[in-house]
Parts: structure tokens; C-alpha cells; sequence
């Protein structure tokens, strides 16, 4: 475990200042899937969300 925090520490990407909101729970049943095309058109469920 002290070996991955020294890698990840080392390897953090640069900070870009952007800022979005991260989505933590991509169930089946947390999306809306477009009726024609394999994708994915919403996430719902924003309680489990942050910045």
C-alpha cells in the first residue's frame, strides 16, 4: 500500500483548474439509454455526486 502512494502521488496529473461534477454510482438503473444508439444519454441519482 505505501508503494501505490508514493506512485500515485508521483504520477498526479497537472491540475487544469477545470472543475465538474463527478457522478459515483453508474448502475443500470441510474441511466437513460438512447432508444436508438448504444449510449448513454443521462446519469440520474445526484446524491451520490460532487465537484
Amino acid at each position: 500500500m505505501e508503494q501505490l502512494i508514493v506512485w500515485l502521488q508521483a504520477n498526479m496529473p497537472e491540475d487544469d483548474a477545470q472543475v465538474s461534477p463527478v457522478h459515483g454510482d453508474f448502475r443500470l438503473d441510474n441511466m437513460i439509454f438512447d432508444s436508438n444508439k448504444p449510449r448513454v444519454l443521462a446519469l440520474q441519482d445526484w446524491e451520490l455526486s460532487t465537484l
